[in-house]
């Protein structure tokens, strides 16, 4: 009953009155069962959402970029990194450290990176409204996971993610090319940052899904810091909806690359495999 009720809430942000004769509880211990349920997920689930066991293996990444590759001509990107802004109430307290000036609202961030099989593989947060996507990912501490991905065989050929303007060129991530300090962008580079606009628009996807499905944690009105767990709303609907898509099978993002996401098994390390979970030293 705890899960539907919490399936139910984040479906849509309706009243919880509305809930009390269907669910047969009070307006209060639903809501306190709703808080509990996500919380336990946010809590329990961590470690999956943050850096997967997957992202772990150097030869999974591989695989990842080889169908980036089929896609874009770009053998050695593995994934998309970008940051997402959710609104919420104006808060009572901090508000100059919610509130973005470029999205003109308070708000958390998250950093989320999206694979070829259509899986929001990390999601890393809350932030502030306030920082930016570089300064998001700067804090992440994905930099050190990929030194340690590939460092641990020597000669690996190094793998990338792919970001928006936003990003610099820096160890393990790869933006496009622009014009900054009077730089000159040639045919190339102007082709390259074409091709990869065009698969790029996966990450959109990520994002996308989990607000489509669980369209509560879109309802800024009843997202109240200090007051809820509001960034366990977001994370819950993360996993959910990455949930959604193991048990979806093939979905819009997978079918563009031609890779499968993971089993539920898989996703939530049901069924460890003997690779999963371990850096390869292959």
């Amino acid at each position: 009953m705890a899960l539907c009720l919490t399936l139910h809430r984040l479906a849509f942000p309706s009243r919880w009155k509305d809930k009390v004769q269907q669910f047969g509880r009070s307006s209060g211990t639903l809501s306190r069962i709703f808080n509990s349920v996500v919380i336990h997920l946010a809590v329990t689930f961590k470690h999956l959402l943050e850096w997967h066991p997957r992202l772990r293996s150097y030869r999974r990444l591989r695989s990842f970029a080889k169908a980036i590759k089929r896609q874009s001509g770009a053998g050695s990107i593995w994934g998309f990194v970008d940051g997402t802004f959710k609104p919420v109430a104006r808060p009572s307290k901090n508000q100059k450290s919610f509130y973005s000036g470029h999205k003109k609202q308070h708000g958390i961030g998250f950093q989320g990176i999206v694979t070829p099989d259509g899986m929001l593989s990390s999601l890393i947060g809350p932030y502030y409204g306030k920082d930016n996507d570089w300064a998001m990912f700067l804090r992440s501490g994905v930099t050190r996971r990929l030194r340690r991905i590939m460092n641990a065989v020597p000669g690996r050929r190094m793998l990338y993610l792919y970001g928006d303007p936003a990003y610099h060129n820096s160890y393990g991530v790869m933006a496009p090319f622009d014009k900054r300090n009077d730089a000159v962008i040639t045919p190339e580079q102007r082709a390259f940052n074409a091709r990869m606009s065009s698969v790029r628009i996966s990450v959109e996807h990520g994002f996308g899904k989990a607000y489509r499905l669980w369209q509560y944690t879109a309802y800024k009105q009843q997202q109240r810091v200090g007051q809820q767990p509001t960034a366990a709303y977001y994370i819950a609907a993360v996993l959910l909806a990455n949930c959604h898509t193991c048990l979806e099978g093939y979905n819009q993002t997978s079918r563009q690359f031609g890779l499968q996401p993971p089993t539920l098994e898989e996703y939530l390390q049901l069924e460890q495999g003997a690779a999963d979970g371990q850096e390869d030293t292959a």
